[in-house]
């Protein structure tokens, strides 16, 4: 399966382009205790024609440079593009708040990529008051595209929202994201502030793992006795920090597709619109939209574990390994591939859904992750009744279930 993880260079997804930029950069971050953000313009598209593999390997080699000579700073990659994206346009990824004012410096990377940059036509500019400006012209997926991320109802739209995140630069960047819907969004920076803000007022609170507290936890349990209101935890560090109260998780590098993917999850039910919301019918399907619905809450109707270590110890011995090579086979199949089903969802890729969906019950049933099984038996359902307007919806659910089964995983193995 790993062949087939490679993107195609002609077509990219700019969300997955920033997250494979942001995990390369992991270690020197780490090491030099550097935050990279990401800010996307409403006005950026989503898919792109270009050469992906060079400016990742650009903008890498950019930041590597840039880091190695900066420490515990929060650097906002803000990435722009024009309102009217037409056909070809330049895309603008400007690096801001550096603290290094040395020209020459920047100079030296100039020269260091200029090879990239002529092969991409890119320009390599940088002012003063701390911004490098990367442009690099792109073409636009489909013409005539507006709405780069299509919520599957109204009812989904204009909701309001809480975020309660330490960073000033954070904050701004995931209120960017979530007005793109638009959501009303109200900001309370550094802690939850008790007496300006009523908890039963929000459809959605986010906020960050480090900055909940008892008191916290107590007011959300008493708001959501009143409304139905989703708490997501955002974990700004590495972490398995959990809250029972908590509806989902959202994780860095946050972008817009995953701020969109945490919406349809947390407010359709199983990440299926409900009845009252609006639907696209068609005359020719045998089930209805209701009928189908009722085919995926029979399918979840039932809790499953998350990981059976006891089933899938029996099975492991019924091969000629051991369950912890078996877990240890998964995972390294299976980490990430959250990024790999996104991409073919996307391109609408239905014969190479299939086939990762088998081989992921396959891996599933082997080592007893139920959840996951469970999960598996559900997309089978959409494509056994090509019900594939459900698809948009699976990458974050599919996210959401990995991550629980890595998590345990990891804890049985110890790393």
């Amino acid at each position: 399966m790993g062949g087939n993880w490679v993107m195609s260079q002609d077509l990219f997804n700019i969300n997955k382009v920033l997250k494979n930029i942001f995990f390369k950069l992991q270690d020197v971050c780490s090491a030099n205790n550097i935050e990279l953000i990401f800010n996307m313009s409403k006005t950026l598209p989503k898919e792109l024609r270009g050469n992906q593999q060079k400016v990742e390997d650009l903008l890498v080699t950019i930041l590597q440079k840039l880091f190695g000579s900066c420490e515990g700073v929060e650097i906002v990659m803000s990435i722009e593009a024009q309102d009217d994206f037409i056909y070809e346009e330049t895309v603008y990824f400007n690096i801001m708040n550096i603290p290094l004012h040395d020209e020459r410096f920047f100079q030296a990377i100039k020269e260091s990529v200029e090879g990239d940059l002529k092969e991409l036509n890119a320009t390599f500019d940088y002012s003063a008051i701390g911004i490098l400006e990367i442009g690099i012209p792109l073409i636009i997926s489909e013409l005539g595209f507006r709405r780069h991320y299509r919520l599957p109802s109204k009812s989904l739209l204009q909701k309001n929202i809480l975020l309660v995140i330490h960073s000033q630069n954070v904050t701004l960047s995931v209120t960017r994201m979530f007005k793109y819907f638009p959501y009303n969004v109200d900001i309370s920076f550094k802690k939850f502030r008790e007496d300006k803000y009523s908890l039963v007022d929000y459809d959605l609170v986010v906020i960050e793992d480090s900055l909940i507290d008892s008191r916290f936890l107590d007011l959300i349990t008493v708001a959501k006795d009143e409304k139905d209101i989703k708490l997501v935890i955002f974990r700004n560090k590495e972490s398995d920090f959990e809250v029972s109260q908590a509806s989902g998780y959202l994780h860095k590098p946050v972008t817009q597709e995953s701020v969109f993917e945490l919406i349809v999850s947390l407010f359709t039910s199983e990440g299926i619109v409900s009845s009252q919301t609006d639907r696209r019918s068609s005359d020719r399907e045998v089930f209805s939209k209701d009928d189908f619905e009722r085919l995926l809450e029979e399918k979840k109707s039932t809790y499953q574990e998350v990981l059976d270590t006891k089933e899938g110890l029996n099975k492991a011995r019924k091969t000629d390994k051991s369950y912890y090579d078996v877990l240890k086979e998964f995972l390294d199949t299976f980490d990430r591939s959250d990024l790999y089903f996104r991409e073919i969802i996307n391109s609408k890729s239905y014969d190479e859904i299939q086939q990762f969906y088998k081989d992921l019950k396959k891996g599933a049933d082997l080592i007893g992750a139920k959840s996951m099984y469970q999960f598996v038996e559900t997309l089978e359902l959409v494509f056994e009744h090509k019900k594939f307007d459900y698809l948009p919806i699976y990458p974050g659910r599919y996210h959401l279930e990995l991550q629980k089964l890595i998590k345990e995983i990891r804890e049985y193995l110890y790393i």
